[in-house]
């Protein structure tokens, strides 16, 4: 059975760990490499820099093909996967996954649930998410596929200001679907109230109205 969540998250060349003596070999890779595959380049760029300055080994792909070329290459512990993408698109790379490689964990991230559903049923990836997922979200999903990492305990409440946040981001995409719900969801939306601008006459702008505390450029 597929498990959903409609809620919604945060993810070079990877970096292997100091040498080891013994019979492990001179080196040893992370134990949380993960693959990040989908089209859309803010998307897979912002995941890849997120889930990297969190310690995980990352790799990326763009199109379906990039991918199958990675995973051969690399071998990531965890692929997560978007299904809508030109020429091979999500389902093939699933696929063949499943085929040749079935120990290695698959996240589906998709809009797309009912048009995939009946070939999501057969292939039994290991997680599917619906868009949007927020980062946190997504962090815990990848913790528990990759074994042993528990969730993080939500903070406590605070009975304080809300910390205002503007985003001077280029991609509106990125900020509706990662940074607005991780800062404003369930768990956070009582300590902060965000903002978007894409230009800097509209930075100007929320700067005068919104009186952000901290403004983070992209």
């Amino acid at each position: 059975m597929l498990r959903f969540a409609k809620q919604s998250v945060r993810g070079g060349r990877p970096t292997r760990s100091p040498a080891r003596s013994g019979a492990e070999g001179a080196y040893l890779m992370t134990n949380r490499s993960i693959l990040i595959v989908d089209d859309e380049p803010s998307v897979t760029l912002t995941l890849e820099g997120f889930f990297r300055s969190e310690g995980y080994e990352v790799f990326r792909a763009f199109y379906g093909d990039q991918a199958l070329e990675r995973i051969e290459q690399d071998r990531p512990l965890l692929v997560i996967l978007d299904l809508q993408m030109p020429g091979v698109n999500g389902i093939a790379v699933l696929e063949k996954i499943r085929v040749s490689h079935p120990e290695m964990k698959v996240l589906v991230i998709t809009g797309y649930l009912d048009q995939y559903r009946q070939e999501l049923e057969r292939l039994k990836p290991d997680e599917v998410k619906l868009k949007p997922v927020s980062l946190e979200e997504l962090t815990r999903t990848v913790e528990a596929l990759l074994e042993g990492k528990q969730a993080p305990v939500a903070p406590k409440e605070q009975t304080v200001e809300k910390v205002r946040l503007l985003f001077i981001e280029g991609s509106e995409e990125v900020f509706l679907l990662y940074l607005k719900p991780y800062f404003e969801g369930p768990e956070r939306k009582d300590r902060y109230e965000v903002r978007f601008a894409a230009s800097p006459e509209e930075a100007f702008r929320q700067i005068e109205e919104f009186q952000p505390h901290l403004v983070l450029l992209d």
